[in-house]
């Protein structure tokens, strides 16, 4: 790999909007979407709402491995996609997401059951999600909450 091709992979560049559902995640990043003219196929939003209606998870399912586990595979594979069409063509910020692959782990870990734990720690062994946290090392995380 020649240093210009180093170089462009090293400036990749990814923005995670995170929080809990209803935040105004999704509005952040559309506006984010305008504001910085970014092409729409960067941008990855509703990830696990589309898991939820393609599974028939619900929420009352958020507890469970099953379900963080396919929101995060879904997640790590839109991100890939992105990302592997930016290597060749872009500059500057690549991805925008609404979410990230942490967000199942944040849940797994922050559900109120005997097994929150095990879950969690089932999510940060996956194998994907330990591939992918090179490009969430470089890259921004902003955070969400609700108002009330």
């Amino acid at each position: 790999m020649d240093s210009s091709s180093t170089a462009k992979n090293d400036a990749l560049a990814a923005i995670f909007v995170l929080g809990p559902s209803s935040s105004g995640k999704t509005t952040l990043c559309d506006a984010l979407v305008e504001d910085l003219c970014l092409d729409r196929s960067k941008y990855i939003k509703e990830v696990a709402r589309k898991v939820m209606r393609s599974t028939g998870f619900t929420r009352n399912d958020t507890h469970t491995y099953d379900m963080q586990a396919a929101i995060m595979k879904a997640q790590i594979e839109a991100e890939t996609r992105v990302l592997h069409d930016a290597k060749s063509t872009s500059e500057g910020l690549v991805l925008l997401s609404d979410r990230s692959a942490v967000d199942p782990i944040v849940y797994a870990f922050s559900a109120k059951v005997k097994i929150a734990k095990e879950t969690g720690e089932r999510l940060l062994e996956d194998h994907d999600f330990r591939t992918i946290l090179p490009v969430y090392r470089r890259s921004l995380f902003a955070g969400t909450r609700m108002v009330v």
